[in-house]
C-alpha cells in the first residue's frame, strides 16, 4: 500500500536520486519517517467515502548505501511499519481490515550503475534494479507476499543553482489480482523533480512528483489505476557529512496507495562528494577509440577498427570480412554480398526468403516477415496485436481489454471465467454455477450463505452479535452480504421482517429490547448499502418463543437466532 520510495541518503531529494555515484567504498545511511493520511479508502457507488481500512499510517525507512569504483552503488532499505490504524469496511461482499500491530515492510535491495556524467555535471544517467524481498506483513498491506523486481533508469544533473532529477521504472509484481474490484498488477512508475540550491549550496528546495499506473489489465493511465502524489521538499546539509530534510504534499487520485496527504522527515549521513575534473589521459587524446589509428587518419574515430589502405575505410570495423563496413552491413556478423536494398546489403540474400533482414538460419518464421526478438522461438516472427498483454492475440481474444488466460472455448478465450457473476473467479469458486459469498474456506468460497425457501430467507450460517450488544460481528458480514444479494435479486420482496430471538437468561424485558435493537442493526447495515428502511420491519422476541425447549447451552444457542421472512410482495418476479 505504501507508494513512497526513499532516495539514496546522498541524494539532494527525499524520493528522487541525484546520482552521486562518485568515490570508492564511500558509505552513507539515513532514516526517513513517512506519515500518510488515508492511503486506503472505500467509496460508494456515487464516489462518497464509506470507510478507511487504513486511515493513519506511519513508516520508518532505514537505509544505507555504498559506492564502489566510482560508478557502482549497492543499497538496502527496510521499511518499519510503526502505526497502522483504520476501521474495517465492506466492498462487494468482501471485508477489508488491516493488522494494526507493529510490522515490517519488504526489504529492498538495489544496485545502480552510472553510465554517463557524474556529480556536479549537467547530465548524469544510471541504470539499475531493486529487488523487494517479501519480508513484510500482508495483513497490514505491507507486502505482496512475493518477490518484486523493479528495473529502473534514472537521470539527474545541476546547472548553477538549478538541480533536477527523473526516474522511469517497471514494477514487476508477480501477484496478479484485482483489489476491491480495482485492477492490480504490473506497473510503470515515473517520477520527476526540479529545484534550486541556495545558502552556500547547503539548502535545496523544490517539488517532487511521483506516481505509477497499472499496465497488466489494459487500464494504463486510467484514474482508478494510477496513484499520483506531489510533495514540496527542503533538504539542508548541517555539516559536510550530515543533514535533515522535510517534505509534504497531497495525493491526486482516489486510488489505493495514494493518500490524502503525506509528510516526510529525514536524517542522513553522507560524506560530501569531491568532484574531480575529468581529463582524458594523453594517450587517448589523439586516438579516442583506442584502435591504434590516430584520429586524424581514422575514418571511424569513435568505433574501433583495423588499419586499412583506403582512407575512407581506415580504422573502420568489418566484423565478417566481406569488405562491407559494419555501419553499412545489414548482416555484420555473417559474410554476404552487396545489394541495393539496405536491408540485404552484406547479407546472403538467398537465405532470407521473407526479406525481413533476419537470415533463415536464425529465423523462427522464415516465410513470414517479422521482427527481431531475444526469444529464439519468436525471432523473425510477426508480432500479433495483444491489447491486454495476456498472451492471447486480439484476433483470438474474446475479452481484448481484460487480462485473462487461454481457453479452448472461443467465447471464453482470453477472459477471466466467472460463470455465476459473483465476482469470484471460477478457479477459486467452490460453487461456480451459483452466486455466493466469499469465505476463507476454499470448500465454501463462492457458495451461497442465504437461500429463498418459500416466504423465508433461509440463513445457512448464523448471524452473530457482540455479547450483550447490538453490533454485528465482523465474522457475520459475509452472511449479511448474502441477504443483500438475495434482496437485490428479488425486488418483488417489498416488505421484509427481521426477527431476532434471545434465550431465557437475564431480564425478559431487557432481552426483548436487545433483540429489537439487533434487528434494527441488521436493517441499518442493509440501509447503508442502498436498501430503503421502509422495506423492513424489526421485531424482537424474548424467551417467549423458544425454538428448542430446555436450559442447556445447546438449547440456548439454538434459541438465540435471526429469522428473515417476506411479508409483502409486489406480485411480479424480476
Amino acid at each position: 500500500m505504501n507508494r513512497y520510495t526513499p532516495a539514496d541518503p546522498a541524494s539532494e531529494w527525499l524520493s528522487l536520486d541525484s546520482l552521486k555515484l562518485n568515490g570508492h567504498l564511500r558509505y552513507s545511511f539515513g532514516a526517513t519517517s513517512d506519515y500518510a493520511r488515508k492511503p486506503l479508502v472505500l467509496f460508494g457507488p456515487t464516489r462518497q467515502e464509506l470507510d478507511a481500512p487504513v486511515s493513519d499510517q506511519l513508516y520508518l525507512h532505514l537505509g544505507g548505501a555504498v559506492v564502489l569504483f566510482d560508478q557502482l552503488r549497492l543499497s538496502a532499505n527496510l521499511p518499519v511499519l510503526i502505526v497502522n490504524k483504520g476501521e474495517p469496511g465492506l466492498r462487494r461482499g468482501q471485508t477489508y481490515a488491516t493488522d494494526e500491530g507493529f510490522s515490517l515492510g519488504d526489504l529492498r535491495l538495489g544496485g545502480d550503475y552510472r553510465m554517463l556524467g557524474g556529480a556536479g555535471e549537467a547530465f548524469s544517467l544510471a541504470a539499475g534494479m531493486q529487488l523487494y524481498i517479501p519480508t513484510g506483513n500482508r495483513d497490514a498491506y505491507a507486502s505482496d507476499g512475493t518477490l518484486r523486481v523493479v528495473p529502473r533508469i534514472q537521470a539527474a544533473g545541476e546547472m548553477g543553482i538549478w538541480v533536477y532529477a527523473a526516474r522511469l521504472a517497471f514494477d514487476a509484481r508477480f501477484l496478479q489480482a484485482d483489489f476491491g474490484g480495482l485492477p492490480f498488477g504490473n506497473e510503470v512508475a515515473f517520477a520527476a523533480a526540479a529545484g534550486v540550491r541556495i545558502a552556500d549550496r547547503r539548502l535545496m528546495i523544490g517539488p517532487e512528483f511521483f506516481g505509477s499506473t497499472v499496465v497488466s489489465d489494459g487500464v494504463i493511465f486510467k484514474k482508478r489505476a494510477t496513484p499520483m502524489e506531489a510533495v514540496l521538499s527542503a533538504r539542508y546539509r548541517i555539516t559536510d557529512e550530515m543533514g535533515v530534510g522535510v517534505s509534504g504534499g497531497p495525493g491526486f487520485t482516489p486510488t489505493p496507495g495514494s493518500p490524502a496527504f503525506r509528510v516526510l522527515v529525514s536524517f542522513f549521513y553522507s560524506p560530501a562528494v569531491e568532484i574531480e575534473p575529468s581529463i582524458p589521459p594523453p594517450e587517448q587524446v589523439h586516438d579516442v577509440d583506442g584502435d591504434g589509428v590516430p584520429d586524424g587518419q581514422d575514418a571511424c574515430p569513435n568505433v574501433s577498427g583495423p588499419e586499412r589502405p583506403a582512407a575512407e575505410t581506415n580504422g573502420c570495423p568489418d566484423s565478417d570480412g566481406d569488405t562491407i563496413l559494419d555501419s553499412q552491413d545489414a548482416c555484420p556478423q555473417l559474410a554476404g554480398e552487396p545489394s541495393d536494398d539496405p536491408k540485404k546489403h552484406g547479407c546472403n540474400v538467398p537465405k532470407d526468403k521473407d526479406g525481413d533482414g533476419i537470415l533463415d538460419a536464425f529465423d523462427a518464421c522464415p516465410t513470414e516477415a517479422g521482427v527481431a526478438s531475444s526469444e529464439p522461438e519468436k525471432h523473425g516472427c510477426p508480432i500479433l496485436p495483444d491489447a491486454d498483454d495476456d498472451g492471447v492475440p486480439d484476433r483470438d481474444d474474446a475479452c481484448r481489454d481484460v487480462f485473462g488466460s487461454a481457453n479452448p472455448d472461443p467465447k471464453l478465450n482470453g477472459c477471466r471465467p466467472d460463470t455465476d457473476h459473483d465476482f469470484i473467479f471460477d478457479s477459486h469458486d467452490a460453487c461456480p454455477a451459483t452466486p455466493g459469498e466469499p469465505d476463507p474456506l476454499p470448500t465454501k468460497n463462492g457458495c451461497p450463505k442465504v437461500e429463498v425457501a418459500g416466504s423465508e430467507l433461509k440463513l445457512l450460517e448464523r448471524i452473530e452479535f457482540e455479547d450483550n450488544g447490538a453490533t454485528v460481528r465482523i465474522s457475520s458480514m459475509n452472511v449479511l452480504s448474502g441477504v443483500l444479494r438475495v434482496l437485490n435479486e428479488h425486488p418483488e420482496f417489498i416488505k421484509v421482517r427481521i426477527e431476532v430471538y434471545t434465550d431465557d437468561v437475564g431480564n425478559a424485558a431487557a432481552n426483548k429490547q436487545l433483540a429489537k435493537d439487533r434487528a434494527n442493526a441488521v436493517i441499518a447495515w442493509l440501509g447503508s448499502l442502498g436498501l430503503p428502511a421502509s422495506r423492513f420491519e424489526a421485531v424482537g422476541h424474548g424467551k417467549d418463543k423458544p425454538l428448542v425447549p430446555g436450559t442447556t447451552e445447546e438449547a440456548r444457542q439454538a434459541n438465540r437466532r435471526v429469522r428473515i421472512t417476506v411479508v409483502g410482495t409486489s406480485g411480479t418476479a424480476p
